[in-house]
């Protein structure tokens, strides 16, 4: 609604305009699920071979011959809005399948381009800091990291979204291997976000009018 409020000063009449306060309210939160327009993972094992569509995502440390696997995704945010702020993001990735004692596997992100018909563990591209990290044992089902800043930070640019790779504890003495469903699983990783999109505020637009006054 729009109301007007008249004021008197010096023989004036301003009427000034005040828009509805429902501009100023926050839009309702939207959600999307995302799933990877890339994924794969790296074995240190087969160091220049890549997994452009395997069905699994691994994650491994095996102690026989001292292998590493390494996984790696990546999601298109095209469909947030740039101007949207992200209230909360959650990656969740199916176990399929596992061997070894309860690990921390940690989300870390890549800073540098990659595909999956040519990513192998010999160039696979470096990555900052652990942003997230969640413990993961044997039981098949969901596992889930909140990933929200990072998300926050690919959407307005503030890091580049080459994606992310998951890790576990690799200079631990024990051996252990995690295996998720990939985009050609069953079940395909996703990513959850949630956002506002801030709505503009509310402007005041004065109007004059004059009015005679008795002397």
């Amino acid at each position: 609604m729009v109301s007007i409020r008249p004021l008197q000063i010096l023989g004036v009449v301003v009427a000034v305009q005040f828009l509805s306060d429902v501009s100023r309210q926050a839009a309702a939160a939207s959600m999307v699920t995302l799933q990877p327009v890339a994924d794969t993972y790296v074995d240190q094992d087969n160091p220049n071979v890549n997994y452009p569509v395997s069905t699994q995502l691994r994650v491994a440390r095996t102690t026989e011959f001292l292998t590493l696997r390494r996984s790696y995704l990546r999601f298109d945010l095209s469909a947030i809005p740039a101007n949207a702020v992200v209230s909360n993001a959650e990656l969740r990735l199916y176990l399929r399948s596992a061997t070894g004692p309860i690990v921390t596997l940690g989300i870390y992100p890549v800073n540098a381009s990659w595909s999956t018909s040519s990513i192998s563990w010999n160039n696979q591209p470096a990555i900052g800091s652990a942003r997230a990290s969640t413990a993961v044992g044997t039981a098949v089902g969901w596992r889930s990291w909140i990933v929200t800043t990072l998300v926050q930070e690919w959407n307005t640019g503030a890091t580049s979204n080459y994606g992310i790779s998951v890790r576990g504890p690799e200079a631990s003495s024990s051996e252990w291997d995690k295996s998720f469903d990939s985009s050609q699983g069953a079940n395909r990783p996703e990513l959850i976000v949630t956002y506002d999109v801030p709505t503009a505020t509310a402007t005041r637009t004065p109007t004059r009018t004059t009015t005679r006054t008795r002397t």
